[in-house]
């Protein structure tokens, strides 16, 4: 094969660009010290260097990002978690203080107010927020979990589920003393030649004991329904709703409780109203007396068998209500197959027998009732019940929409949070409500707040009877002796409340050790989880350090190697100049 000048000349002058190539390289590389500028300088370096960085930014997104996130949102629950175990640990010792002690009006006092400080207290916490999004409302962080001022004003429609296995023994009272205003009124105790005189078992406090179950609020608008259930012998449940005796008249609807009034003719004028069998005498407006009959109509439709737990339930407004209407030897009364409802306290009350037979069948009880207002610091019920928010609803339209109704249920509903945390691994860091506690440590710091109240009360009567003892206004005998039967009955109402008032510190002291477990194990399940993240964020840190390292071995050169390839490069290139310039030189005369 021939080989011409032209021929030696254009490959002197391809490897001089070669060589110039390699140089501006090396000298790209020296600048960035990476292996490549471009994917077509070597396309193998290139898809392992865009692998590893999309590994990479996935490890950056979970240690960077999501975990420390995930690491705020549980510090700040676990903080909230413990002011809420300090402050039940707090309303313990008080409990153990009430239930061990004699405590005077100072303490009791004293008392209140820290019932009301943790009342508050507590329940804010449900309210602590990260970053503005609350932490135990779920994935509805946008909302809180009590009800605050602003948002009160609402009607819901709750379904709650009670079991016999939570009864609760508890004691109602009936009739209080008045502390007498003046002389005249302490000489009309028991004196039948007055028109208005006082009888002493008005102003004797009686007390009754039943079992009781506790809806989660007080001051309920309507009961919809009450649904019994239980195992029969053979296994399958036995299921009876309720028909309700209420002091509401609803046509022929299950029973129509009347009240029947005796004028001085002897004819019967009725009132609507729930009242007991007999009679009793009341006085008017005008002072006069007049003897009143009370009975119960009941109509034929109602469906209740003899295998009802209970037989029949009453609902009343108020426990005054219920004393009016069911009491016995003048103290409050559940009939022994029965149960009451007072929607102002929330207490479903049983008779014995019902109560006996309930615990022996476990028999759960589903109570469907509306409530149209709620207090600041009440908790939401959508977090702990199926319930219906109809505060939107528009009953004045009945032609048209009705407004829309929001349906919460806990069972078709996943309120968790959960965060990527690393490849295939979710964590959960949020902590629900209904983990945590609920409303029956409102109620009891209530039930304790007012039997403290009674106490108070009753303790202040009795003192202001003994100082009227003393006053020199009252010192003739008969004054005497009937200020003596009122200082009886107010030693005796104070004895009962203050005896009771013990009985209830013993109680709730019971219940706050079920709190503080309950609070406990969530606050473990926290724990855990966060042990979790930590281990995940170690292997996270790891596997950042050795991707991060794989990549730069991919990617990058060591100056030392980048230094040595250089000189090569410039080396070859100068080599190349070098020689191209000596084949300049040539001529034919080189070849004669």
């Amino acid at each position: 094969m021939r080989i011409t000048s032209n021929m030696i000349l254009h490959n002197a002058a391809t490897n001089i660009n070669g060589n110039k190539v390699l140089v501006d390289k090396g000298n790209n590389q020296m600048t960035t010290q990476t292996k490549i500028q471009r994917p077509s300088e070597d396309p193998v370096v290139a898809v392992r260097s865009l692998a590893l960085q999309t590994r990479l930014s996935k490890i950056n997104q979970y240690y960077e990002t999501n975990i420390p996130d995930a690491e705020q949102w549980m510090d700040v629950t676990e903080t909230a978690m413990n002011n809420i175990i300090d402050n039940i640990t707090e309303l313990k010792k008080l409990c153990v203080q009430g239930s061990t002690s004699t405590m005077n009006t100072d303490d009791r006092e004293t008392i209140l107010k820290q019932l009301k400080s943790l009342q508050e207290s507590i329940f804010a916490e449900g309210n602590a927020d990260y970053a503005g999004r609350t932490v135990f409302t779920g994935y509805r962080t946008d909302k809180t979990l009590v009800f605050t001022d602003a948002d009160c004003d609402k009607k819901y429609n709750i379904t709650q589920n009670l079991s016999a296995n939570d009864f609760e023994k508890v004691s109602y009272f009936n009739n209080e003393v008045s502390v007498p205003a003046n002389k005249d009124q302490v000489n009309k105790l028991d004196d039948t030649s007055s028109a208005d005189n006082l009888k002493k078992e008005d102003i004797t406090i009686q007390n009754s004991s039943y079992k009781r179950l506790r809806l989660a609020y007080d001051d309920i608008s309507d009961v919809e329904s009450l649904t019994f259930s239980y195992k029969n012998s053979s296994g399958g449940t036995v299921t009876n709703t309720m028909q309700l005796v209420t002091q509401a008249t609803h046509g022929t609807e299950a029973y129509i409780p009347t009240l029947a009034k005796a004028d001085a003719n002897g004819n019967l004028e009725y009132e609507s109203g729930v009242v007991k069998d007999g009679e009793r005498d009341v006085k008017s407006t005008d002072g006069t007396k007049t003897t009143v009959k009370y009975k119960y109509d009941q109509v034929s439709n109602n469906t209740s068998s003899s295998n009802d737990l209970p037989k029949t339930v009453y609902v009343f407004e108020n426990e005054l209500d219920w004393a009016d209407c069911l009491s016995k030897n003048g103290a409050k009364y559940v009939p022994d197959d029965a149960a009451v409802l007072i929607k102002e306290t929330g207490d479903l009350v049983f008779g014995k027998n019902t109560a006996d037979q309930m615990s022996a069948k476990e028999t759960s009880v589903a109570v469907n009732y509306d409530k149209n207002s709620f207090s600041a610091g009440e908790l939401k019920p959508e977090y702990y019940y199926d319930c219906v928010d109809n505060t939107g609803v528009d009953y004045s339209d009945l032609d048209g929409t009705i407004g829309s109704r929001l349906v919460y249920n806990r069972s078709d509903i996943a309120y968790d949070i959960n965060y990527t945390v690393a490849v295939n691994q979710n964590i959960t860091v949020n902590l629900q409500a209904n983990e945590i506690f609920d409303s029956s440590a409102q109620q009891d710091m209530k039930d304790l707040t007012s039997v403290i109240t009674n106490t108070q009360d009753a303790y202040e009567k009795r003192e202001k009877i003994a100082a009227l003892m003393k006053d020199s206004d009252y010192q003739d005998d008969a004054t005497q002796k009937k200020l003596s039967e009122w200082y009886t009955a107010a030693s005796k109402e104070y004895d009962y409340y203050n005896d009771y008032m013990q009985e209830t510190f013993e109680r709730v002291l019971g219940n706050t050790e079920d709190y503080l477990n309950k609070a406990n194990l969530a606050e473990t399940t926290l724990g855990c989880r966060g042990d979790e993240l930590k281990i995940t964020k170690t292997r996270m840190d790891e596997q950042q350090e050795s991707v991060t390292e794989l990549k730069s071995k991919n990617d990058n050169l060591d100056l030392s190697t980048i230094m040595m390839n250089y000189t090569a490069y410039y080396t070859a290139y100068q080599a190349s100049l070098v020689a191209a310039g000596k084949l300049g030189e040539q001529s034919l005369l080189n070849y004669i």
